[in-house]
């Protein structure tokens, strides 16, 4: 890719990223969280905000494919739904796989007066301290944010389509459910300063304007959201 190139696809991405910004303030996501306990591992996922869960509308993500990632290698994680809690959820033995990703298409979704979308979702939990996270760019997902620990920070990098997602709003909230928003530099990443200990959350979506269809319905945008948790230990 050539510079010129490689400039006009940031200015292409930072628009897109831009178009979504209004529409995902309301909107739910998918997550992944885990919790260890004896000598195993819930894993669990759910639909809707950083702070909590919609427990009504699980059973829309229940088309949801998880895998644990160790390198570039993705494995299946059979994930099912627990009607008795309400969550997607799995067992496994030992502590809580490293990376966990998932991916869905949620279907044609139209809000409010815009042109029908068609709605898909990402998400990924990383698992241990930061210092040991090994995060990287998942190739077979369309929006990530990878982590890294940067001294008491944690640095994030906004991709889309495998390339920096210049000028992206990420959305986050820490353990003490404050709330805020970041915007990516010209290399997608931004930086987030960890409050403590305990679960942090966040996302960001683009919106790209490309029509389909799905079955009889059509849609003129693709909405890909995706967000990333992780927690910190004390």
């Amino acid at each position: 890719m050539s510079i010129v190139t490689g400039r006009r696809f940031l200015a292409v991405v930072a628009a897109l990223v831009c178009m979504s910004v209004a529409s995902i303030a309301s909107a739910h996501f998918v997550w992944i969280d885990a919790e260890t306990k004896d000598g195993k591992t819930v894993v669990k996922s759910g639909f809707g905000e950083p702070e909590g869960w919609d427990p009504d509308l699980v059973g829309k993500i229940t088309q949801t494919k998880y895998w644990t990632k160790s390198g570039d290698e993705l494995k299946p994680l059979d994930m099912k739904l627990d009607e008795k809690e309400q969550e997607i959820r799995t067992t496994v033995d030992g502590a809580a796989p490293a990376v966990i990703v998932a991916s869905m298409e949620y279907g044609v979704v139209q809000f409010g007066p815009n042109p029908a979308s068609l709605l898909r979702y990402t998400a990924k939990r990383l698992g241990g301290a930061p210092k040991t996270w090994k995060d990287k760019a998942t190739s077979s997902l369309r929006v990530e944010l990878v982590a890294k620990v940067d001294g008491d920070s944690i640095a994030l990098q906004a991709l889309f389509l495998g390339k920096p997602a210049a000028g992206a709003k990420i959305k986050a909230t820490n353990p003490n459910g404050d709330e805020v928003e970041m915007t990516t530099d010209d290399a997608g990443k931004a930086t987030w300063k960890l409050a403590g200990p305990g679960k942090y959350g966040c996302y960001f979506g683009v919106t790209t304007p490309e029509a389909g269809s799905v079955g009889e319905k059509k849609y003129a945008t693709l909405k890909d959201y995706t967000t990333l948790s992780f927690e910190i230990g004390k």
